[in-house]
């Protein structure tokens, strides 16, 4: 009973509000007809507007700002739209960024392999790095090119001179190339390292704009324009500027440098220890070191020829005269001839091959016509011959 009670008194409730609220509403038009009547009207006005003028309702339609959000938001459109702007920049800016990551990158990795290659200091790789890729970004020229000229003019040696008056990194002439130094401070600055390379390069641009390519250019910078050849300089640049290149790249690329083959102490190194049989002709002039690597009997040579015009001493008989008889020659009353007679005097005493063969560093001095006969026959004496070496696995190369 009191459930049914408090149930019919709740419906009751909602009937009472909802009748106060349509009460107001009503009292609410019946109190404001005027009101009413204005917006009903303007309405019809409005209406009646859009019917007689389209296009002034399509103007209005364009005008709101429902179509221009609904166009965005609509598939297969693409509003241009402040944010998307935005986003371009962004880009942009991110791809700068990589391109300067991937530049660092590159320096760093040729400035270790140069560093480790020609044993320098990291900090002096880094400064010719980044100052070789700067000059190259103002002149318009590849910066490993520049490198390359480096390695081989200089080997990144800074202060290298030549004979001819080459300095610096790139072995710039300054006394042709002082007008290029003014800009820098005056030829005074040719060995710091900076100014040497952006002159360098500015030189080598100027030759590649005036030759048309870079293998005539290198000719022309080495100083071989008008030869028939360059001495395998341009090959040799080539070939260090390919291997900077793939450095750059992330290649692997050794750091050793190719040995020489033409290096006198390996040369010296395979006449002595060679087992095969081993015959010297002395021809003309043997002086020093040079008759000593050049297959002598200090090299276990097996018979030693020399012709009658051979001349075996320890130096030149020129070098030899002005400096045994250097003060005899200075108080004479005639410096000139008598040095000339110091010369035949010491030829006839010590170089020719007599003295030699008195002291068995020769077994035979020949006539030339007798030169073919007793090398046939010293092939032949000594072709079975047996060399007992010590017992090792190998010996020891002066590398």
């Amino acid at each position: 009973m009191f459930q049914d009670f408090f149930k019919n008194l709740y419906f009751q409730n909602l009937k009472v509000k909802a009748h106060n609220l349509i009460g107001q509403k009503k009292l609410f038009i019946h109190t404001h007809p005027r009101m009413w009547m204005f917006f009903a009207s303007l309405m019809l006005v409005a209406i009646t507007l859009l019917c007689v003028k389209p296009e002034f309702a399509k103007g209005v339609s364009e005008s709101l700002p429902i179509k221009e959000a609904n166009a965005s938001n609509a598939p297969g459109t693409t509003a241009e739209t402040p944010n998307w702007v935005k986003t371009d920049v962004l880009t942009a800016q991110q791809k700068e960024e990589h391109s300067k990551l991937d530049e660092l990158k590159q320096k760093q990795r040729v400035a270790s392999w140069i560093s480790k290659r020609y044993k320098i200091a990291n900090k002096a790789s880094n400064l010719f790095v980044t100052t070789a890729y700067k000059t190259a970004f103002d002149i318009g020229l590849d910066p490993h090119l520049i490198l390359a000229v480096m390695a081989i003019e200089s080997r990144f040696n800074p202060y290298a001179e030549s004979s001819m008056g080459a300095q610096g990194l790139m072995q710039v002439m300054a006394k042709v190339h002082a007008d290029k130094f003014e800009d820098h401070g005056g030829v005074q600055y040719a060995l710091d390292p900076v100014v040497n390379i952006k002159v360098g390069s500015r030189i080598l641009k100027e030759y590649v704009r005036q030759t048309g390519s870079v293998e005539r250019a290198l000719k022309t910078y080495v100083g071989a324009a008008q030869m028939s050849h360059d001495n395998g300089y341009g090959n040799k640049v080539i070939g260090e500027y390919k291997m900077l290149k793939a450095v750059a790249s992330g290649s692997k690329v050794s750091t050793l440098a190719q040995a020489k083959t033409t290096d006198k102490r390996s040369a010296r190194y395979a006449y002595s220890e060679a087992t095969v049989p081993k015959v010297t002709v002395i021809l003309r002039k043997a002086y020093g070191g040079g008759y000593i690597a050049m297959n002598s009997r200090h090299l276990k040579a097996d018979f030693m020829f020399a012709w009658p015009t051979a001349e075996i001493a320890v130096m030149g008989p020129e070098g030899a005269a002005n400096i045994i008889f250097r003060k005899e020659i200075k108080e004479s009353a005639n410096p000139e001839e008598t040095r000339k007679q110091k010369v035949a005097e010491y030829r006839e005493k010590f170089a020719n091959p007599y003295v030699a063969a008195s002291k068995g560093y020769i077994d035979s001095v020949i006539e030339p016509s007798e030169t073919r006969l007793l090398l046939k026959h010293s092939i032949e004496v000594s072709g079975n011959k047996t060399v007992m070496t010590p017992a090792k696995k190998h010996g020891i190369p002066p590398f």
